[in-house]
C-alpha cells in the first residue's frame, strides 16, 4: 500500500509501483497488488504538479489493520516539504502498523515520517544526502547511512527518486530470485539493480564515479563522521592503510589531500544545516568539527565566497520572497474563482 503525502516525489512512487507491475508481468500472475491512500482519500498533488487520486483514506486504512484487508507493507511517499503535511494521526498509524507487524518503507523524505513516529529509534535508515545533516541532528537516535537504501528489521528506507526502483528490485529478488530481477531489468532497459551497500554519490568528483574501492570506502566513512570528525590516522586504520598510502590514493584518484576533502565535506554539511535548521552558528561550527566560530567562518568564506551569517540571511530573504509570491498567487486564484 502506498500512502501519498502532498508534494510527494512522483519519480520515487512511479519507480516503485512500476517495478511491482513489471514483476507481475514477468511472473505471469498478480504476485503484487497495491492501493493508494492519503489523509482524506483526496487527490494528492506531486511536487511536479501531477495529481493522483488516492483510493483510500487514513481512517479506512486504520480500520483495515483490524480486518482481513491489512497490507503486508506500507510505503510512505513524501517530498521536500514533509513537515508541512505530516500529522499526528499519520504517525500514530505508522506505529500501529509496526505493532501489527506490517512491513514499513519510506521513499525519500517518507523516512522522516517513520523517524517522527519513533519506529526508527536505534535502527539504521537511508536519507537523501541533502537532508542527511538536518535529519541526523533532529533524530539523534537513528543511524543514518550514506547508502541508496537500507533494510533494518523489516523497515525499508531509501534516499528517494531512482533509488526506490533499486529497493523494489531488491524486494522482488528476495522473494523470486535473481532470474526474475534480470528479466525485469532487461525489459526496463536497466543495466542492473543496485545493492543496498552502494553509496548515493561520490561528492566533489566529476562524473560521480571512482574505480578505487578503498577511496570510495574512505569517502563513505568521511561522510558518516562529518558531524563528529575523526583523526586522519583513524581513517587510515579503518581501511588498513598507512596515512602515507591514503594520501597517495587521494592525490591520484581525486587530486587533493584527504584532509582537504574531509574539510569540504564538513563545510558542505555546515552549509546544509545553515539553510535547513535554526541551529545557532556556533553549534553548527562545533557540530562540524571546527574549534571556533571564527575559524569556521574563515574556512566557510574561503570555499563558498560568503560568510555563514550572510548565507543564512540570504536564504531567509529568499524564503520570505517565495512565501509572498505564493500568497499572491493564491489571492489571484481566489479572485479568478
Amino acid at each position: 500500500m502506498f500512502y501519498l503525502m502532498e508534494e510527494f516525489d512522483l519519480l520515487a512512487f512511479a519507480s516503485a509501483a512500476g517495478i511491482l507491475h513489471r514483476a507481475n508481468r514477468t511472473l505471469g500472475y498478480q504476485a503484487y497488488i497495491w492501493r493508494t491512500a492519503s489523509n482524506l482519500q483526496e487527490t494528492v498533488t506531486a511536487s511536479c504538479g501531477t495529481a493522483v487520486l488516492a483510493e483510500m483514506s487514513l481512517i479506512s486504512e486504520r480500520k483495515a489493520l483490524l480486518n482481513g484487508s491489512r497490507p503486508s507493507m506500507v510505503v510512505v511517499c513524501a517530498g521536500d516539504n514533509v513537515d508541512n503535511h505530516s500529522t499526528r494521526g499519520l504517525e500514530a498509524w505508522v506505529r500501529e502498523c509496526r505493532h501489527h507487524r506490517v512491513m514499513l518503507a519510506g521513499l525519500g523524505t517518507g523516512t522522516q515520517v517513520l523517524a517522527s513516529s519513533g519506529v526508527l529509534s536505534n535502527r539504521s535508515c537511508a536519507v537523501h544526502w541533502q537532508f542527511r545533516p538536518g535529519f541526523s541532528e533532529r533524530f539523534m537516535d537513528v543511524d543514518v547511512q550514506t547508502s541508496i537504501y537500507t533494510i533494518d528489521d523489516s523497515i525499508w528506507t531509501c534516499s528517494g527518486s531512482s533509488a526506490s526502483l533499486d529497493m523494489m528490485l531488491y524486494l522482488v529478488g528476495q522473494k523470486f530470485g535473481p532470474g526474475v530481477v534480470s528479466q525485469i531489468c532487461e525489459h526496463a532497459l536497466i543495466e542492473r539493480g543496485r545493492g543496498p551497500e552502494e553509496a548515493q554519490r561520490v561528492p566533489f568528483v566529476k562524473g560521480g564515479r571512482l574505480s578505487n574501492p578503498t577511496v570510495v570506502k574512505l569517502i563513505q566513512e568521511m561522510e558518516r563522521t562529518a558531524g563528529d570528525p575523526v583523526p586522519m590516522s583513524s581513517l587510515a586504520k579503518f581501511v588498513d592503510r598507512s596515512r602515507r598510502q591514503m594520501e597517495r590514493l587521494f592525490q591520484r584518484e581525486i587530486g587533493c589531500s584527504p584532509s582537504r576533502y574531509y574539510l569540504l565535506l564538513r563545510l558542505e554539511r555546515a552549509k546544509l544545516l545553515l539553510v535547513q535548521s535554526d541551529m545557532p552558528i556556533i553549534e553548527i561550527a562545533v557540530g562540524c568539527g571546527f574549534i571556533s566560530a571564527s575559524h569556521f567562518s574563515k574556512c566557510f568564506r574561503e570555499v563558498n565566497g560568503v560568510t555563514p551569517q550572510a548565507l543564512r540571511r540570504s536564504n531567509a530573504n529568499e524564503n520570505r520572497r517565495l512565501l509572498s509570491e505564493s500568497h499572491g498567487t493564491n489571492s489571484k486564484v481566489r479572485a479568478f474563482m
